[in-house]
């Protein structure tokens, strides 16, 4: 499933065991998204997979509503980066961490 088929913000409960997992243009999209219009005290980072590709805990799509820390940034992702990013299970994505 990707991003765009989510009903965002998500239960922090229903997304902790979650990953976002998208290619490395979304990686740069996402971090200009947050220098842009997010909060300088909370920028998520993500971490690079061994297949090229990158991901962030699922636990910020928690953040991304109205009062969320991510919501400022949140409201600049476009409906194609949306597209890109897949969620899958958190297992999954650090199972394709670098040792």
């Amino acid at each position: 499933m990707t991003l765009a088929e989510l009903q965002l913000p998500m239960p922090w409960a229903d997304c902790k065991d979650l990953a976002l997992v998208y290619p490395y243009e979304i990686a740069v999209g996402l971090y200009q998204v947050q220098a842009e219009h997010g909060d300088p005290r909370h920028v998520p980072v993500g971490r690079e997979l061994t297949d090229g590709r990158w991901m962030l805990c699922g636990d910020v799509l928690s953040e991304v509503g109205d009062g969320g820390i991510l919501a400022g940034a949140a409201q600049y992702i476009t409906p194609e980066m949306m597209e890109a990013v897949e969620v899958v299970p958190l297992a999954e994505a650090l199972a394709l961490l670098p040792v």
